[in-house]
C-alpha cells in the first residue's frame, strides 16, 4: 500500500476514473485494485473532497476569506504602504465580524499563533524590517564605573532615608513632527530595501516627563519651536498641561527652572520622607546655579546619571520612551495611510493626550525601575549583562517552507470581470445536474465572496480615512489667533485668556453692528423726514 498521503491521493484519482468508465462502479473492488482505503474511496466517491482540499479544523478564516485578505495585503503592498502584522490581524477580525450572523454571541475573532500559520501557508509574503533613514550608534560602558556609580546611588538612598514613592526619574524625549519609525511589514518582495515615506517639515519637539518609582506620573510640559503660542493649541491637551516655547523647540535654562518649580508643586502634596530624590541626566540646564539653588531649599536632591548611560540606566528611556515614541509613529503611520500630508503641531498636541494615557501605566513605569535596577536596588541587574550586551542584534525571520498539508489541489478562482464571464459562458455548456456545472458554480460563488469581503475591507479602510481626514482638517482651520506669552503656560490659563480674547471680541463686534445700524435707522428717518416735506 501507498505510504504517503500524495501517493494515496494520485491512486485513489486513478480509482475515480476508473469508477467512473464502469457501467456499475464496484468500489470495493477497485479498492483492491488500485491499493488504496476503501472507506476513502467511498467517501470521494460520494463527493467528499480531498484531505489537501478540505479546509482544517479550526482554520478561522475560510478559503474564500484568506484569498481576499492576501489580496487587501497586496493592494497595500501595490501601492507601496505595506501593512504590519498589527493591521494583518484587525483586518481578519473584522473579516470575521462581517461573516458573523449570531447576534446572540460575540463574533470570533483569531489567536495568538493564528498569523505565524498564516504566513506559512502562504510563503510568498516575507516579513521585513522597514528602516528609518538615521540609525543609532551605541555605546560601550566600563563596568567598574557602572557599578561605582550604583554604590553612590545606594549610599544617597540610604543616608537621606529615601522611600519609594519619592524617587523620581526625569527625562526629556525628542519628537520629530511626523516622521515614521521601523516597522514590520508584510510584502511579496524578498529582497527589496523598503523605506516608508511621509511628507513632513521635519519640526522638533521635546516633551519633559516625570516618573516616580511607585508608577506615579507628573504632567507632561511640551516645549515647542516657536516665537509665540497659537491659542488652538491649548485646547487639544488637558488642564494641567503645560506648553513651553523656544526658538529650537529644546529645553533651555529658563525652561529648566520653570520646570523644576511645576515639579514641587505638584509632588510636595504626596512627598513622605524629609527629601525627595530626582535621578536625571547631566544636561547643563539641568545643574544652573538657580535650578541647584531652589532644590537645596526644596531638599530636593538631583543625582546625575552616567554619560551616555541613559539608554540602560534611565526607567524612561528602558520602560517609557521606546512605547512612547512607538505610539507616535503609529499616530503618523494612521495619518500618513489617510491622506494627511502635513502632521503639524496641533496634529501632535491632539494625539498626545491618547499616546500618554496608554504609555504612562504603572506597570510600565515600575517595570522600567526594576529593570535598570534602581527599585529594588539591585547593580548586578544591569553590570552581568554589560559584556553580553548586543546593541545591533538582528532579527532573524521565520522559516517560511511550506508544509506538506498546505498544498491546496482546487483549481483558481476567478478574480477578474473576464474570468467570471469566460466562467459563465461554460455554466451555459453544462446541463444544472453535471458534476462540472456544480464545481463551476462553487468556483463562482467563491470569487463573488472573495471579492464581496475585499470590497468590504477596503470600504472600512477608506471610511477610516476619510474620518481622520475629515478630523484633521476641522483642526487645521481652526482660529491662529495668537497670545503674547514667553516660557512655560499652562492650558487652563491659556483657555482663560482665551475666553477673555474671544469675549473682548464679540463686545467689539456688538459695538460695530450697533453702529453699524445706527448709521442705518439714522438714513431712514432723513428719507422719512425728506418724503414727508415732499408731501407738504
Amino acid at each position: 500500500m501507498p505510504k504517503s498521503n500524495q501517493e494515496v491521493e494520485s491512486q485513489i484519482l486513478k480509482a475515480l476514473e476508473s469508477l467512473s468508465e464502469q457501467t456499475k462502479p464496484n468500489i470495493a473492488k477497485t479498492a483492491r485494485e488500485f491499493a488504496v482505503p476503501e472507506s476513502r474511496l467511498r467517501g470521494r466517491w460520494k463527493g467528499r473532497k480531498s484531505l489537501f482540499a478540505r479546509q482544517p479544523n479550526g482554520r478561522r478564516l475560510n478559503s474564500a476569506q484568506e484569498k481576499a485578505l492576501c489580496e487587501y495585503i497586496d493592494y497595500f503592498d501595490e501601492v507601496g504602504a505595506s501593512i504590519n502584522r498589527r493591521q494583518i490581524a484587525i483586518a481578519a477580525n473584522s473579516i470575521l465580524e462581517e461573516a458573523h450572523q449570531d447576534a446572540s454571541t460575540p463574533p470570533p475573532q483569531i489567536g495568538d499563533h493564528w498569523l505565524r500559520r498564516f504566513l506559512k501557508r502562504n510563503p510568498q509574503y516575507h516579513v521585513r524590517r522597514r528602516r528609518a533613514l538615521d540609525v543609532e550608534r551605541a555605546t560601550a560602558l566600563d563596568k567598574s564605573v557602572v557599578d561605582r556609580w550604583f554604590k553612590d546611588y545606594e549610599r544617597v538612598v540610604t543616608e537621606n532615608g529615601i522611600c519609594q514613592q519619592d524617587i523620581y526619574n526625569f527625562g526629556e524625549t525628542g519628537f520629530q513632527i511626523g516622521v515614521d519609525r521601523d516597522q514590520f511589514i508584510i510584502t511579496r518582495e524578498p529582497k527589496k530595501k523598503l523605506f516608508n515615506g511621509s511628507i513632513t517639515d521635519r519640526e522638533s519637539v521635546t516633551v519633559l516627563e516625570a516618573v516616580s518609582a511607585d508608577g506615579f506620573t507628573c504632567p507632561p510640559l511640551t516645549i515647542l519651536s516657536a516665537k509665540q503660542a497659537l491659542l488652538r493649541w491649548f485646547d487639544a491637551i488637558q488642564e494641567d498641561d503645560h506648553i513651553a516655547v523656544t526658538d529650537t523647540g529644546y529645553i533651555d535654562d529658563t525652561v529648566a527652572y520653570q520646570w523644576i518649580q511645576l515639579f514641587h508643586k505638584w509632588t510636595i502634596g504626596r512627598t513622605l520622607g524629609s527629601k525627595r530624590l530626582v535621578i536625571c541626566d547631566r544636561f547643563e540646564s539641568h545643574s544652573t546655579r538657580q535650578v541647584v539653588q531652589f532644590c537645596e531649599e526644596k531638599n530636593i536632591i538631583l543625582f546625575s546619571l552616567l554619560s551616555h548611560a541613559s539608554y540602560i540606566l534611565q526607567p524612561l528611556d528602558v520602560g517609557v520612551f521606546s512605547v512612547f515614541k512607538h505610539r507616535h509613529s503609529k499616530a503618523v503611520e494612521a495619518a500618513t495611510v489617510s491622506g494627511c500630508r502635513k502632521f503639524s503641531k496641533d496634529e501632535f498636541l491632539h494625539s498626545i493626550g491618547e499616546i500618554r494615557r496608554k504609555t504612562f501605566r504603572p506597570h510600565t513605569i515600575k517595570l522600567g525601575f526594576r529593570l535598570t535596577g534602581l527599585w529594588p536596588i539591585n547593580s548586578k541587574l544591569i553590570t552581568d549583562e554589560l559584556e553580553s550586551y548586543d546593541a545591533y542584534s538582528e532579527y532573524r525571520p521565520r522559516d517560511t517552507t511550506p508544509s506538506d498539508t498546505s498544498q491546496n489541489t482546487e483549481l483558481s478562482t476567478p478574480k477578474t470581470a473576464e474570468e467570471v464571464r469566460r466562467l459563465s459562458c461554460r455554466l451555459n455548456q453544462y446541463t444544472p445536474d453535471s458534476q462540472r456545472f456544480k464545481d463551476a458554480l462553487a468556483k463562482l460563488a467563491k470569487g463573488a465572496e472573495e471579492r464581496a469581503t475585499l470590497v468590504t475591507q477596503l470600504q472600512r479602510a477608506l471610511d477610516g480615512t476619510q474620518a481622520i481626514r475629515g478630523a484633521h482638517g476641522a483642526r487645521y482651520d481652526a482660529s491662529r489667533r495668537h497670545v503674547r506669552i514667553t516660557g512655560t503656560t499652562k492650558s487652563s490659563r491659556a483657555k482663560e485668556m482665551k475666553r477673555k480674547v474671544y469675549k473682548l471680541s464679540e463686545k467689539a463686534d456688538q459695538e460695530k453692528r450697533k453702529r453699524k445700524w445706527k448709521k442705518v435707522l439714522t438714513e431712514i428717518r432723513k428719507h422719512g423726514r425728506a418724503k414727508k416735506r415732499r408731501a407738504n
